[in-house]
Formats: C-alpha cells, structure tokens, sequence
C-alpha cells in the first residue's frame, strides 16, 4: 500500500525539533508517522513513535494439522494498558492490503530457531484456523507456541528523503507496519541513540514489521551509532547504494537514457557534470572492460535531465564514441560520495 504520512516535514532548514520525551500515538501503522523530505540541518530528538492500531497479533496455538498446513491458534491477552491483540482476520481487516506473515515463538518467548517466515492466507471470515504457506519443518510448530502474524506493508515510522544533515536522536521507535527508520539519498545524516525495541512493560515479543534501519541510496558520511534494535522482522540495519540507472537506450553520438534513473544524487549535487561513470553487467556483477580488458570510464558532459514521467535520466558524456555495453547496463559513478563513501 501506498502510505500517507501524520507529520509532513518539508524544505525545513536549521531547526531541531525537540518533543522533550513525548510518547507519539499514531493510528494506523500503514501510515508513516513522519515525513521529512528537502530538508537542511534539521534534528528529531526526544520521543517514541507507536500505533494504536497495531500492525500484528500474537495468538497462541491450540492445535496443528500439519496434512492440511494449518494451525488453530487465538489471541494471547495483553497487558490492561495495552491495545489488545486482534484475531488474523481483524488485523486483516484493519491493515487492508497489507501482506500478512507468521513467525513462530515457543511458550515462554523465545523465536523458534528452526522456522523462517511464512505466508499466511488471508481468511474469509472470522476463524481461529490459519492456513500456511511456504512451510518447512512444520512438525515443529507445537500446541503451547505463540504464533506471532504482522500485516506488513506502508509506514516508515519515519521516512527521510532528499534531505542533508540531518540528525535523529534519542528515538524510540515501538511498531511500524514496515520499517522503523529509512534515509533515501541523505548525505551527511546521523542516527544516534536510537531504539527500534518491542514497547517496555508489555508482552510483545516484536517492534517492527521489516527492518529496523534502512540507510537506503547510502550517500556519504551516514552514521548509524549507539543504537539498540530488537525484535525486527527483518533486518535490523540494512542499506543499499544503487546504480545510477540501467542503460535503456543510446542516443549517437554521447548520449545515455537510463531505467530507473537515481535522479537524488543530482539533486543533492553527488552527479553531474565531470562525474566519472563506470558500467556493469548485471549479469555477472563485472565490470564491463573494452578490448583491451580496461574499466571502461566515461566523464559527464553536463548536468543529466531527469524525465519524472518515465523516471528515466539522461546522461551526456564526452566519449565521442560510445562503447558496446551488454543488456541493461548499470551505471556508477566513480565518487564514493554516491555509494556510501565514510559510512559509519
């Protein structure tokens, strides 16, 4: 799902918006709780992010029919100050479109260590019967396990784009229907004292959905420090330094159009012209190399013109003459700063 956002933080420059330990309670967890984008010097410190209407269930299992792939399994009780957990068809209900998932704990709350993740089927009705599927070892899933199921889809809880210097800072992050943080394209951004943790003083035995961090279109000098993940359901840090864009077609005689064209890292100065650009073939992750088996580099001619109907990127080089490239060739520039150059 597409997710909308409670707090819209836009083209915000030297400010740091302290919430002095404010508990923040969203309502749906499909949405982001913040949205910062084509900001400058800005700071988030000083309070916890979590939804009322909670982005999964615990139920606890009562019986397992491995022939069918199936369990029967009802909510555990919560805590009296706590939302109360839903049955699968409820959290279906409430997170429409979302994805659900299962993870299996033993009684007393540690993860099965012998499972992975599994589908589940998205049920009809009322029921307490889970159909599963993507099983393995399905014998060890027992009567007495907690059956743990998130709806995954939408949030961050916070979502960072296209912004610089920014700094998010003593945070709590308790759930989100996806990740708990992502940075897209944010140079020189710090993550310190941070925590994506299953809330204090109740009974989850999960935080978020997906990850906890995702440092994403990694730019330079990203910290993530002295933070404490747990609980994910998927990574706890990740992140990624993608192409430039895939090579869709080439205008004679110095003229590259690009797939999927990275247009942040113009837009925050990491490409443009008298960028070195290198290519590789996305079906052997080589390098591509000219006859003489040398990286074949290419200098930018000029600022590249970023098309947003079709999210393609055209890049002019000097080469007067342009090289043979396999399918789909991916795109990089040489400048560590457009792929995560002094992450810490």
């Amino acid at each position: 799902p597409i997710s909308e956002a409670y707090v819209l933080v836009d083209n915000l420059n030297n400010v740091t918006i302290d919430l002095g330990g404010s508990d923040l309670f969203f309502a749906n967890a499909l949405n982001q709780g913040f949205n910062v984008s084509n900001c400058q010097n800005l700071g988030l410190s000083n309070f916890s992010i979590d939804y009322l209407t909670l982005p999964f269930t615990e139920l606890r299992v009562k019986q397992v029919f491995p022939a069918a792939d199936q369990i029967i399994a009802v909510p555990l009780r919560t805590f009296p100050t706590q939302p109360k957990y839903a049955d699968v068809y409820q959290l279906q209900q409430s997170q429409p479109g979302a994805n659900l998932y299962g993870f299996d704990f033993y009684a007393d709350g540690r993860m099965n260590p012998s499972m992975a993740r599994w589908n589940v089927l998205p049920l009809p009705g009322p029921s307490n019967v889970l159909t599963l599927e993507g099983v393995f070892n399905f014998a060890s899933i027992k009567p007495g396990d907690i059956f743990e199921v998130e709806a995954r889809g939408g949030g961050p809880a916070i979502w960072v784009q296209s912004s610089s210097l920014i700094q998010l800072q003593q945070l709590s992050i308790y759930s989100s229907g996806a990740v708990g943080i992502i940075t897209n394209c944010c140079p020189f951004t710090s993550i310190e004292n941070v925590k994506v943790i299953p809330r204090p003083r109740t009974n989850r035995l999960v935080s978020t959905n997906a990850g906890g961090i995702a440092v994403n279109s990694t730019a330079q000098d990203n910290i993530v420090r002295n933070c404490t993940i747990s609980g994910t359901q998927d990574d706890c840090i990740s992140g990624n330094a993608p192409a430039i864009g895939y090579v869709q077609l080439i205008e004679l005689p110095s003229t590259f159009v690009l797939a999927e064209g990275n247009n942040d890292l113009v837009t925050q100065g990491l490409f443009g012209q008298n960028s070195q650009v290198y290519f590789v073939d996305p079906a052997t992750g080589g390098f591509v190399v000219d006859g003489s088996g040398h990286t074949i580099m290419l200098t930018v001619a000029a600022a590249p013109q970023y098309s947003p109907t079709d999210k393609t990127l055209t890049v002019t080089v000097t080469s007067p003459t342009l090289p043979a490239l396999p399918a789909q060739a991916m795109m990089y520039a040489t400048d560590l700063a457009t792929r995560g150059g002094g992450l810490i």
